[in-house]
């Protein structure tokens, strides 16, 4: 790696519990994306998988890390297990606390911003997130949006009262810095 970063990566896969007939007997099958998706959004618990999850990400052994799944299309997430990667990068760690560009995506966010004053409260769950395209067109992102001003009793998993953009520099400071209203809100947005 060019920014001696070590290759620390770690690797999930989610599952379900079949009761075949007592708990000796359960069985854990891989679910696929698409169920995955359905338990953190539609599920009567969808706050209590999602806050599992979120919890799961903040308590990483790393400082910063990419979070990367496979691509999926409407008609391969029913098949296809989710599985993600954790990859630690102190690069992206340096990058992102010490030197923010807060501006970086600013046009971005002023057109979702823009696009969201017209749309109901229902739909608080945009307002919290932007999704647009990457440079190249190839991929769809999904950043958190920096919010005005923040309760600092409402934080996930973190003590940490800065409420400044280091919070929205990178996913693993936003899952363990960012108010959990946001955390679980930005979710539901990835969930569509």
């Amino acid at each position: 790696n060019s920014n001696g970063d070590r290759c620390n990566v770690l690797r999930y896969s989610a599952h379900e519990r079949s009761n075949v007939g007592d708990d000796e007997d359960s069985i854990f099958h891989p679910i696929s994306t698409l169920r995955w998706a359905q338990l953190l959004s539609n599920h009567d618990n969808s706050k209590g998988w999602i806050r599992s999850f979120t919890n799961l990400l903040a308590d990483a052994p790393m400082n910063a890390f990419f979070f990367e799944t496979q691509g999926v299309t409407i008609a391969t997430s029913q098949h296809t297990p989710f599985e993600f990667v954790l990859v630690e990068s102190s690069y992206l760690y340096q990058f992102a606390d010490a030197e923010q560009d807060p501006d970086t995506f600013q046009n971005r966010f002023r057109e979702c911003n823009n696009n969201n004053n017209n749309k109901s409260s229902s739909q608080e769950d945009e307002m919290n997130g932007c999704v647009f395209s990457s440079l190249g067109g190839d991929s769809m992102l999904i950043a958190p949006m920096q919010m005005e001003s923040v309760d600092d009793n409402s934080r996930t998993t973190n003590t940490n009262t800065n409420t400044n953009t280091n919070t929205y520099g990178h996913f693993a400071a936003f899952v363990r810095r960012a108010p959990s209203e946001q955390v679980l809100q930005f979710w539901k947005l990835v969930m569509r």
